[in-house]
């Protein structure tokens, strides 16, 4: 596969739940696992029949939350113009997890391939889950994209001097330095 999967899951963004312990041992809850299907669905549909991706990729998470019909028609404009941002659940994180699990054996092997990721939350009168795969050879340029380089760092930032005097003991290095 050499072409970027784009797909949409509908509905509000979910995040993974933990794993509870109940009398037959541990098992992941109905809710995630529902979720999980709705995204590998998703996914297959976008894959249309392709091989899994083997190699390195690039994935990108766009989550778009429901605005709250409890706001002002000005708070609802300014969520939708990116003014408002979600400070609200689900974690970003715990809904990449979900998105990268549900992944698994569908658009890749397993979420170990993802080697560069990106997630973002906004306000939409739609909600969903936008997922974007890029593959990558192992020189880290995307296939999808006639070849063209992953933007890299050309040295390490230097650690700054913001660290607080109270963390900063003897044999503790603060500088890149060190």
């Amino acid at each position: 596969m050499s072409g970027a999967i784009t797909f949409t899951v509908p509905g509000e963004p979910q995040g993974k739940g933990r794993a509870r312990i109940g009398k037959a041992g541990m098992f992941t809850p109905a809710k995630t696992v529902a979720y999980e299907s709705l995204i590998a669905l998703a996914a297959q549909q976008a894959m249309a029949g392709a091989e899994l991706i083997t190699g390195p990729v690039s994935l990108t998470v766009q989550m778009f939350h429901p605005i709250r019909a409890s706001w002002s028609k000005k708070k609802q404009a300014d969520a939708l113009a990116n003014r408002v941002r979600p400070t609200i659940k689900c974690d970003a994180d715990n809904c990449m997890k979900a998105v990268c699990d549900a992944l698994n054996g569908v658009a890749w092997n397993d979420d170990v391939q993802v080697v560069d990721a990106t997630i973002s939350k906004r306000f939409s009168a739609t909600p969903c889950v936008i997922v974007s795969i890029i593959p990558q050879d192992a020189a880290g340029m995307c296939l999808a994209n006639e070849r063209t380089p992953i933007v890299r760092p050309s040295a390490p930032s230097p650690v700054r001097k913001w660290i607080p005097k109270a963390w900063r003991k003897p044999g503790f290095c603060v500088s890149a330095r060190c």
